[in-house]
Order: C-alpha cells, then sequence, then structure tokens
C-alpha cells in the first residue's frame, strides 16, 4: 500500500495532519484522534511509531506491538462485499446421461445462511430458444451436498507467512481453518500453501481431515521475510485450476501488500481464475490493501478486511455457514440444453449459464 493510499484511508484529521507539512498543525490535528500518541518530527515528517514515518512503515517485513497499536485508529473499517447473495459456486455435466449440476451457496439480508428450508422453496427458470419456463415440481432436483457423492468440492489455502504475521495472527487462522474443515460436508479436499519471500507446499490435496487440521497447525520453522502475494497466490491457484472436481475455491490470507513477488502478477491471476471458474475468497488484515483485495477477488469472489485477525474468524463466519449448507441443483438431461438458468431462493437471485456439451 503506498503513503498516498494510506491518506485516503486515513480519518480527515490524520490527512489534514499529514498533507499540511507544519508542525503546529500536525500536532494539533494528531491530539484530536489518538490524543499525541503521534510524533512530527522537525522536518514536518511524522514518526508514527519506532521512530517510522509512513512511508518507512509500509517498507517494513515486520511492526512491532507498539506500531501496530499505534496505527490501529487509522486502519480501514472491517468490511466485506459477502453480504445477501446467492453465489455459483461451480457446474457440471455428466458424462453419462448429459445432466447438468450446478452447485449454489448463499447468505440472506441478515446474513443467515441459506439452508435447506430455503432451497426448498426455490423457484428455478430456464430460458432455450427463445422462451423463459418456470420449471415444475419435477423438473429439477436440489440436494444438499452434504448428500452427494463425495468427491464435489477443491479447496486450495494459501497462507501469509511474511514477518509481520504475528504467531497469534497465525494461530487465528488456523483455528478459522479448523472452523471451516469442521462446518464442511465430507465432500471435499484441501491443500495448505504457505508463503512469504518464498513458497512452500506444506500440504498437498488431500481428503484427510486430520492431516489438514495437522498442516494448518502454526508451522515455526518456516523462515517469515517479505510478502510475495502474487506467487503464493499463483502456486496455490496452478494447483487448484488442474483438480477436477467443480466447485473449486482459493482462500488467501494476508495481512501486507506484494512486495516480493517475481513469478506471477496481478492481472494473470485474475485472468486464471475467471477463465477456469475458480471461486477467489481474499482475507486481509493491518496493512493489506483493501482495493487489491476487491482486485484479486475478482467478479466472482469475495473480500474480507478486519484491521487485526484477531476480527477475521467472526467475519467470516457466515461464508463457512453457507458452504456447509451448500445444494446441488440438477438438470435433468432433457432440460440440459437451456442457455440459461434463473434460480430464487431465500430473497436472492442468481444467473447460470450451462457448460458446454
Amino acid at each position: 500500500m503506498s503513503y498516498s493510499r494510506f491518506l485516503a484511508l486515513a480519518p480527515a484529521a490524520l490527512a489534514v495532519a499529514l498533507s499540511s507539512g507544519c508542525k503546529g498543525q500536525g500536532d494539533a490535528a494528531l491530539k484530536g484522534v489518538d490524543g499525541g500518541g503521534i510524533d512530527v518530527d522537525a522536518s514536518g515528517k511524522i514518526e508514527i511509531c519506532d521512530g517510522l514515518t509512513l512511508d518507512q512503515i509500509f517498507e517494513q517485513d515486520a511492526l512491532s506491538e507498539d506500531c501496530r497499536s499505534k496505527i490501529a485508529a487509522f486502519l480501514p473499517k472491517p468490511q466485506t462485499n459477502f453480504r445477501a447473495t446467492l453465489v455459483p459456486l461451480g457446474r457440471a455435466r455428466s458424462q453419462a446421461d448429459g445432466s447438468v449440476s450446478f452447485y449454489l451457496a448463499g447468505v440472506d439480508a441478515e446474513g443467515k445462511a441459506l439452508d435447506a428450508s430455503a432451497f426448498a422453496s426455490a423457484t428455478v427458470r430456464v430460458r432455450a430458444g427463445g422462451r423463459v419456463e418456470t420449471l415444475a415440481e419435477g423438473g429439477f432436483t436440489l440436494r444438499a451436498v452434504a448428500e452427494a457423492p463425495a468427491d464435489q468440492i477443491s479447496i486450495g489455502l494459501v497462507n501469509d507467512y511474511s514477518a509481520s504475521m504475528f504467531d497469534t495472527d497465525l494461530d487465528t487462522v488456523a483455528a478459522m481453518q479448523k472452523d471451516l474443515f469442521t462446518l464442511l460436508p465430507p465432500a471435499y479436499e484441501a491443500e495448505l500453501t504457505l508463503f512469504s519471500e518464498l513458497t512452500r507446499v506444506k500440504q498437498p490435496f488431500t481428503t484427510d481431515r486430520d492431516a489438514l487440521l495437522a498442516a494448518a497447525a502454526r508451522d515455526d520453522d518456516f523462515e517469515r521475510a517479505t510478502t510475495a502475494l502474487y506467487d503464493g497466490m499463483g502456486a496455490g491457484l496452478t494447483s487448484l485450476v488442474a483438480r477436477p472436481r467443480p466447485v473449486k475455491v482459493l482462500f488467501v490470507s494476508t495481512d501486507g501488500a506484494e512486495n516480493a513477488s517475481t513469478k506471477f502478477d496481478r492481472e494473470a491471476l485474475v485472468r486464471e481464475a475467471a477463465d477456469e471458474g475458480v471461486v477467489v475468497v481474499m482475507l486481509g488484515a493491518l496493512l493489506a490493501d483493501v482495493d487489491e483485495l476487491k482486485a484479486l477477488k475478482g467478479e466472482r469472489g469475495f473480500y474480507f478486511y478486519t484491521p487485526f485477525y484477531s476480527s477475521m474468524r467472526q467475519a467470516v463466519a457466515p461464508l463457512f455457514s453457507a458452504l456447509a449448507t451448500m445444494v446441488e441443483l440438477r438438470l435433468p438431461p432433457e432440460r440440459a440444453g437451456a442457455e440459461a438458468v434463473e434460480v430464487d431462493a431465500g430473497g436472492q437471485s442468481a444467473s447460470l449459464v450451462p457448460p458446454a456439451p
């Protein structure tokens, strides 16, 4: 995140102080924000903590606990785009009979996961040959993924191990992933990738829940340095798109801005995720650039930002609950030639396009 980007996110009083270059005005403005805990040196530059200015803070591989507390008031507010939505997570066409399946999950306007009762009253419309038809009961089937064959979901987990991630942050990420594996029906496989300056697959794809939980636990031996966010995400994405399962979800956790990648760039990552039907979920905290999180999620994905990871577990709980109640919508072979499908459930709607024959 750049100095100017931080200015855009800071409260008005901090922006006045930073842009004034005047010790008197800076002190007065900052005292109104945090009680004068931030200093303005003789040159007019503002020292936030540990003798560091804002520009220098964003160049650091790690921040002290004092620095974290000093910048807390100026970080972006918690935010997400995962609300009141019905999400198409994947699709597949049966090679046996030509039927088409869509995989859906969502939350209502109150943030409650759409469950079996919400999907039981779903309305399904298909468009074919210029005509739109609402399907009657028996014209489609809906079932919980928990009741479907146990090979529907592939999950890539990409965890930031840069030096700015505190041990408590990594423990929170591990706890979140335990929540995910506990809630999901046994229809998934997952892989765990760690990154800092270098990237390493900690646990290749497996359906063994115990192995995944063991891999998610904090790894004190992994070298923690800079933030090669694109390279970490690229490694996880490349592995995920090679999996044959219809639902592919990539979770990326980070607390900083990209500063060390050499193999991947943002545009290529977003394009590949879109082309391969991967749903990207970006989880960012502290100095993670919110605009970057929004860009990397692509058009189909989701982002969550909380100032610190201590709040992230609660923030992502609605998404995990929605994934746990994921359903499969199946169109029989005689309906599988539809050009488009519209679904309404729980007050939310989704537009679906069947895969090519």
